[in-house]
């Protein structure tokens, strides 16, 4: 039998709880999104409504919600104890009332998660005389070592997104918009069974050599670089990859010598991570192998980054250490990161990303999808 997801959740709960009471703070507070979901079970994208999940250092976890989602809180969650406001009331008078009836009215500290809304924390603020912090590095620490069931989810999110791949890789895309390929992409994607798409890009011609670029209504021609990044989400976990197609014609001059170099450094990464080496050493390996072909300043971001709930989650394959001293992480068994080198020339760009999971002695690679540059 399975085990119960469940008594996962409540184990990652003590053990918040014993992190907490380790640091001298009297509560842990969650707005909506994916650390509620993590300890809880329960998920809801970000929105205007005063919904937390509230764990204090010892003692039941409890919801603070709008009635209208009692069911669904219910239903997905393990949190049993539940207190509910109306659009009748003031959410902040009853916040108060809550804080009291589970004793933390008197509380010294109080930490939140790193995205809840300022304006959340200034309601808590009135509420509480306490010191406010934020928890990233006490979440971040239990889930960056993904358990079994985890694994399997993304496992599964990264098995749909290599079958959306490669059936795009088989269109006849010049001629269609980028954001024609996109909608493409995303509907495949839920067609195939994910909970929701990840992370969509398709850059193509000049729009392929700026990285942050999602798509527009650009046309895709013969000759163009074709950037196509490209997700899902299975029952809240990620998967992420990237490839890089010439749907028709010739590709740019250049472009098939600095491909090949994009391969080799994306192989020698990959090679590189087992347990105990940093991502800053990753990053060194790839940056190297593209700076030593000549294309020196032309690596225009990280060599990847943990996945997982979120997209962009420790530790990160980076030279830099601002990313919350991500990249100085050593690297364990149960992580899961992309491995993604680029190389970015003025009018065009490759990329080419795989989601590897880290095992005991090297990684096992979540995304296999056919990686050359020309269509299927």
């Amino acid at each position: 039998m399975a085990p119960d997801p469940t008594d996962d959740r409540r184990e990652r709960t003590e053990r918040v709880q014993a992190a907490l009471r380790e640091r001298g703070a009297d509560a842990l507070v969650l707005s909506k999104g994916v650390d509620q979901y993590y300890l809880s079970g329960f998920l809801t994208p970000p929105q205007k409504r005063h919904l937390f999940l509230i764990v204090p250092a010892s003692g039941e976890p409890v919801f603070f919600a709008p009635e209208p989602y009692r069911r669904q809180l219910e239903e997905s969650s393990w949190v049993e104890t539940l207190y509910t406001w109306d659009d009748t009331e003031d959410p902040v008078a009853r916040l108060r009332e809550t804080v009291a009836a589970i004793g933390l009215e008197d509380a010294d500290r109080i930490l939140v998660n790193q995205g809840m809304w300022g304006m959340y924390v200034l309601d808590f603020r009135t509420v509480l005389g306490a010191e406010f912090d934020v928890a990233t590095d006490l979440l971040m620490t239990l889930r960056q070592r993904k358990s079994e069931r985890e694994r399997d989810r993304i496992r599964d999110a990264a098995s749909i997104a290599d079958t959306v791949s490669e059936e795009v890789r088989s269109l006849d895309a010049v001629g269609m918009t980028e954001n024609e390929l996109a909608a493409e992409i995303e509907y495949r994607v839920r067609k195939h069974g994910a909970t929701d798409k990840g992370t969509t890009q398709v850059q193509s011609g000049p729009n392929s050599a700026h990285p942050p670029h999602a798509y527009s209504d650009r046309t895709i021609e013969p000759g163009d670089p074709v950037i196509v990044d490209l997700g899902s989400r299975v029952d809240g976990y990620l998967s992420d990859q990237s490839r890089t197609v010439v749907y028709e014609g010739d590709p740019p001059a250049g472009f098939v010598d600095a491909f090949e170099t994009v391969r080799e450094a994306q192989e020698a990464a990959i090679d590189a991570i087992e347990p105990g080496v940093t991502g800053a050493a990753v990053d060194d390996v790839a940056r190297s192998i593209i700076d030593d072909a000549g294309y020196e300043g032309q690596f225009l971001h990280v060599t990847g980054h943990g996945v997982g709930l979120g997209i962009h989650e420790p530790p990160y394959l980076m030279s830099g250490s601002y990313m919350d001293g991500g990249n100085e992480i050593p690297i364990e068994p149960g992580m899961v990161m992309t491995v993604e080198p680029a190389i970015y020339d003025d009018e065009w760009g490759i990329r080419i990303e795989d989601l590897v999971l880290v095992t005991d002695d090297g990684t096992e690679r979540l995304t296999d999808s056919y990686h050359g540059w020309e269509p299927l």
